[in-house]
């Protein structure tokens, strides 16, 4: 199967299960923003640990377990706003669905791709691991190092993250196994954090 007609019917298939039943698609774009908050607590305990061991390394570390969040994304299915964001691009302007419904989709992913973060994170928080992060923990560093880039700086950085997001995703595609998948969306993740 080419790219092409896997990427149309990926966006057909998630256009059909939208229409079809509402609630699982919703329960797939919540699980889809909770994969990816683990994927980053995970990230952020592991790196914080390294910082420990070897400092200034921890960095490093965070971006080699950040993809974890998108590899149990693509292999347990569920639906996060980047990926549909190409698949509703794609589809729409090759007219295998409609723009209004495209942006639909679109739009309820991120409302329950923001749900599901925000309802994990509000669990994380009460944690042990998580309820007093003091200033100098790595994960507050990197929040801080991304809010205080300039808002052009945000947007060249969200777009070219974007894009390593979905390669990761086309590469998955053609993954014959989990172990593929795992090395497609983790390397390509490590490739573009900083």
């Amino acid at each position: 199967m080419s790219l092409n007609d896997a990427a149309k019917a990926a966006a057909v298939k998630k256009v059909t299960l939208l229409d079809e039943s509402f609630a699982r698609f919703a329960v797939r774009a919540t699980l889809a923003g909770v994969y990816l908050c683990i994927g980053t607590a995970f990230a952020g305990v592991v790196g914080q640990a390294v910082n420990g061991v070897a400092p200034g390394l921890g960095a490093v570390a965070f971006a080699l377990f950040f993809g974890v969040g998108l590899f149990a994304i693509l292999l347990l299915g569920a639906d996060l706003a980047t990926g549909n964001m190409m698949y509703m691009v794609y589809a729409a302007s090759n007219k295998h669905v409609a723009w209004g419904k495209a942006f639909y989709l679109l739009l309820i992913t991120t409302i329950f791709n923001l749900a599901g973060a925000i309802i994990f994170a509000a669990i994380m928080a009460m944690s042990a691991k998580f309820a007093d992060l003091d200033p100098s923990h790595l994960l507050v560093t990197v929040s801080e190092g991304k809010l205080i880039k300039s808002p052009q700086g945000m947007l060249v950085e969200a777009i070219a993250a974007n894009f390593v997001v979905n390669m990761g995703i086309v590469g998955a595609i053609f993954a014959k196994d989990a172990a593929s998948k795992f090395l497609s969306s983790s390397r390509s993740l490590a490739l573009s954090w900083r």
